[in-house]
């Protein structure tokens, strides 16, 4: 695994754009990181062109052991290889000393450690002679035992010295790379050296884990945190590691932006959290209009920082596709929520479970899986539980529409919204609160309300036919009572029984007809099947009848009968009997 530092503004694919750690500052790249390899923008912006592949992404200065450059010293595998001598005047070689050479093979973990308390020097001696302008060494562990008075120094035999720099009573850090300006030398020397007269605690030996000298003084590696990546069309950036996209030093300052125009497309693949300790750390900026897709799992980490999100929308109209989960484990700090919508009207749409973090506020941007204050259209295929925050906060309308079951928490709701909600999945209420509290709910899947909590609480509910119950606990909270089941419309005769030419339900989906009883028993005012209302008889049934009554004599019946004969002899009916 290499160290990748940006050294100019430039495209991915750019050599040019590129310091690897094992060549040192001072020669660009010649190969393109990898999936192996970490990368850091160093301040500069560089642009994903193409399909790309990296360890990790981050928008901090490149801060791994090697800060100064090794092209005045090659990385040493021994004391003598692969050139130069490495030499010291004494070393422990315990507790991964590795003798002199441990300073100069840039590994941070590795170390030069003296046998004496009273002072120690380390030297490098060159094949040829060398003009050496910068020289600094590298603190990771022992602060005690790094130096804190000493003399650089130069020799072309190795027994008369020049001095080239003296520092006294130089207070070092951990972690940090310290380097000293010596352009005054004009002489080439062919060995140089550190001479320790004091540590920072008395009494302690002395310990270097790097040790460089540079033949130039403008370096590349300056430790300035800033920069990111940036997507050209097309761009497509895969990171291997768990946590592939990291912010850990600048504030409002982002990894990756998102920033193209319809119909303009990127794709990051890539897991991120929010790294603690960065107030308005943010990692991923998406803006604009065009469409813009995430593999991974997205979140942010429990600290007491505020202000940050792992994705924001800043402006525009993008469809952004994502594809993972989304989690807040935050637990201290306001205002922080994994996807933050600022502003634009954004399309987003999400395969993936999303949850809340385990904040306990009312703040509304407070551990919030999501959080929109503009008028967004979320689309969720998924699950949307609750830790202890509300999971989806939707503050200015839009629409959100979930294929998936949302479940309320202890003390907070799964989703809170201005917004039009679309449930498709079940709807359970937590233990002390409902799941949805919104203006506008359209339900298509089944409802539970459990411990005496409605699952849904809106002043606008509408109930899709689909929907197959409506589930409630009573007030003991012991036994289930199901108040609501498709095909059995409470209050309305059954579909069976239903009058010819009338409808019931909320979408008329109840039609029938009457089932009439013999036409002798059916009378105006007569009720049937608890409705009252007129026959309705067709005129074959009115023949029908007029013919059986024919048996009476002069009635209409008999007259109908013999109203052929009638006809003929030119008589007519003057009266009949009914």
């Amino acid at each position: 695994m290499a160290n990748y530092r940006a050294v100019a503004n430039g495209n991915w694919s750019s050599l040019a754009t590129w310091q690897d750690d094992s060549l040192g500052y001072f020669a660009n790249s010649t190969v393109l990181p990898t999936s192996a390899d970490n990368v850091y923008s160093n301040n500069f912006t560089v642009t994903i062109d193409g399909v790309r592949n990296a360890n990790l992404i981050t928008n901090t200065a490149f801060t791994a052991n090697v800060t100064l450059g090794a092209m005045s010293i090659p990385l040493m595998t021994s004391d003598f290889t692969p050139s130069g001598v490495a030499s010291v005047s004494s070393s422990t070689n315990q507790f991964g000393g590795l003798g002199a050479y441990g300073a100069f093979d840039r590994n941070g973990g590795t170390f030069w450690e003296s046998s004496s308390t009273t002072g120690a020097w380390l030297s490098y001696q060159f094949p040829t002679g060398k003009i050496i302008k910068k020289y600094g060494f590298f603190i990771l562990f022992n602060f005690g035992q790094s130096p804190r008075t000493w003399t650089f120094e130069g020799s072309n035999n190795g027994t008369t010295w020049a001095v080239l720099d003296t520092q006294t009573n130089f207070t070092t850090s951990t972690n940090t790379f310290h380097q000293f300006d010596i352009s005054s030398n004009v002489t080439s020397y062919l060995y140089y050296r550190i001479n320790v007269t004091a540590v920072q605690n008395v009494a302690q030996r002395v310990t270097i884990p790097s040790l460089e000298m540079s033949e130039i003084t403008t370096l590349y590696g300056v430790v300035v945190a800033g920069g990111g990546f940036t997507f050209a069309n097309g761009g497509d950036l895969t990171c291997a590691a768990t946590n592939g996209v990291i912010n850990r030093d600048a504030s409002g300052v982002y990894v990756v932006t998102f920033d193209l125009p319809s119909p303009s497309s990127a794709t990051l693949r890539a897991s991120t959290n929010t790294t603690p300790g960065v107030t308005n750390g943010r990692n991923i900026l998406v803006q604009n209009t065009g469409t813009f897709n995430m593999v991974g799992d997205y979140g942010i980490q429990n600290n007491n920082s505020s202000g940050r999100a792992t994705i924001w929308v800043n402006s525009g109209s993008p469809t952004i596709n994502i594809i993972g989960d989304i989690t807040n484990s935050q637990t201290q700090a306001a205002n922080c929520a994994t996807l933050w919508v600022f502003g634009g009207t954004p399309t987003i749409n999400i395969t993936g479970n999303v949850s809340g973090g385990s904040t306990n506020s009312i703040n509304p941007i407070n551990g919030n899986g999501i959080y929109s204050g503009v008028a967004s259209t979320i689309n969720i295929t998924g699950n949307i539980t609750v830790n202890s925050a509300v999971s989806i906060w939707l503050n200015a309308g839009g629409n959100l529409n979930l294929i998936g079951n949302a479940t309320g928490g202890n003390s907070f709701v799964a989703i809170n919204s201005s917004a039009t909600i679309d449930l498709l999945g079940i709807t359970t209420s937590g233990i002390g609160v409902q799941a949805v509290n919104a203006s506008f709910v359209k339900v298509r899947g089944n409802v539970v309300n459990t411990n005496t909590f409605a699952a849904i609480y809106a002043p606008r509910v509408v109930i899709d036919n689909n929907v197959t119950s409506w589930q409630f606990k009573d007030s003991t909270n012991t036994i289930t009572r199901t108040l609501y089941t498709a095909g059995v419309a409470l209050g309305n005769p059954a579909t069976n029984n239903v009058r010819l030419g009338t409808t019931y339900g909320p979408s008329l989906e109840l039609t029938g007809t009457l089932i009439v009883p013999s036409p002798s028993n059916v009378l105006q005012g007569v009720g049937t099947d608890a409705t009252v209302g007129t026959l309705l008889m067709t005129p074959a049934d009115f023949w029908n009848y007029l013919i059986s009554s024919g048996f009476t004599a002069n009635s209409i019946g008999d007259r109908l009968q013999n109203a052929s004969t009638v006809a003929t002899t030119g008589g007519q009916i003057a009266s009949y009997n009914i």
